[in-house]
């Protein structure tokens, strides 16, 4: 402060760059649980976090839930696909859960694209909890169907997404709408 000497920059790797995402993996995946920060939501399930362990930027989705897409951006560099239905709820709950919150995950994979995958708990102590469980059981999210035909998905996320399609809760309000259009049509 007081000091003649310029302070020194933190320099943090950025791998949300596909290349060097790969490149680093091996830190990432295993079965440690890493502490994070989310600092960005691309959508319900895709976060961008800080891993101060590891010094880095990270591309995370949760690795067994998908969500619906949101609006894009107004500054985003192209305009991409319209937004889904309850893309913008379920964005929002993962806003007002994580953002700029600490986290704890647990990375499983990499996509192709650098992307790494994994779970992600919210809260500490005893009230630590299942993001992805927390989507599903709200109807703001689903079960990756791919993860279900190869037996790949938990049960407890099997269990909450039958419930939530019961309920008819959110995104499942509307499938049953399709499923009853489609059924009159044949």
């Amino acid at each position: 402060m007081h000091s003649e000497k310029d302070y020194g920059t933190r320099n943090v790797n950025d791998l949300t760059d596909p290349k060097k995402a790969k490149a680093n993996a091996g830190s990432l995946i295993g079965n440690k649980k890493l502490k994070a920060i989310v600092e960005y939501i691309f959508n319900g399930s895709r976060f961008k976090m800080y891993i101060p362990s590891e010094n880095c930027y990270v591309v995370f989705a949760l690795s067994n839930v998908r969500c619906p897409q949101p609006n894009p951006s107004s500054y985003a560099r192209s305009q991409g696909r319209a937004a889904e239905p309850f893309g913008e709820a379920s964005k929002r709950h993962a806003r007002l859960s994580v953002h700029q919150r600490s986290v704890e995950i647990s990375c499983s994979g990499m996509t192709q694209g650098g992307v790494v995958t994994g779970d992600l708990m919210i809260g500490s102590g005893a009230n630590k909890r299942d993001f992805s469980l927390e989507l599903v059981m709200a109807g703001l999210g689903y079960v990756d169907q791919r993860r279900i035909d190869y037996g790949e998905a938990p049960k407890t996320l099997v269990d909450a997404q039958t419930s939530a399609k019961a309920k008819k809760l959110n995104i499942w309000s509307i499938e049953q709408k399709k499923e009853e259009v489609r059924k009159m049509c044949n």
